[in-house]
């Protein structure tokens, strides 16, 4: 009986250690919302205090600045890295037409872009376009748990003790 009993325990450990695995995603936005409630609620009430504004305006006023700060950054810096990307739309074609002809001036040159003709294809047909787009879903579904980070954020610091009392009462 101590045997199946034990074997039960770590049957069940197993199982919950590979749930906690699987749905590590969801418990890192739900820590982050968390931390981003916990920050929210502290500025409020710092802005509550000092300001005698009642707990939603302050709540209100700590979101707006804190995302509209958020997209003054983004705008500021990816305004500075379209115009960067721009530049350099410009300037390789230009650069790689400039190093062709300097290649071509000599006998190991001309090889050189004849092979490197050859490289440039089989790196279009290769990995390169599949590392690409996994990077791109990457990007896209960090992009996604922010977002669901941050509204989760807005609305456990809404009402903190709503949400802590629904998860206690799943506690026996």
């Amino acid at each position: 009986g101590a045997f199946v009993v034990r074997t039960l325990v770590v049957v069940a450990i197993v199982v919950l250690a590979l749930a906690l695995w699987r749905l590590k995603d969801v418990l890192s936005i739900a820590f982050g919302s968390v931390m981003l409630a916990v920050g929210f609620t502290g500025l409020a009430d710092a802005i509550g205090r000092r300001t005698r504004l009642s707990r939603p305006w302050s709540l209100a006023l700590v979101v707006i600045v804190t995302l509209g700060g958020m997209g003054l950054a983004i705008e500021v810096f990816g305004a500075m890295m379209a115009a960067q990307y721009d530049d350099l739309a410009l300037k390789l074609p230009r650069s790689l037409h400039q190093l062709t002809a300097w290649l071509n001036n000599t006998p190991f040159g001309r090889d050189v872009v004849g092979r490197s003709g050859d490289a440039l294809k089989s790196a279009a047909t290769g990995p390169g376009p599949r590392i690409l787009a996994s990077v791109l879903a990457g990007a896209g579904q960090a992009l996604t748990y922010a977002l669901v980070m941050i509204a989760g954020g807005i609305f456990l610091a809404i009402d903190p003790a709503r949400y802590r009392n629904d998860f206690l009462a799943l506690i026996p």
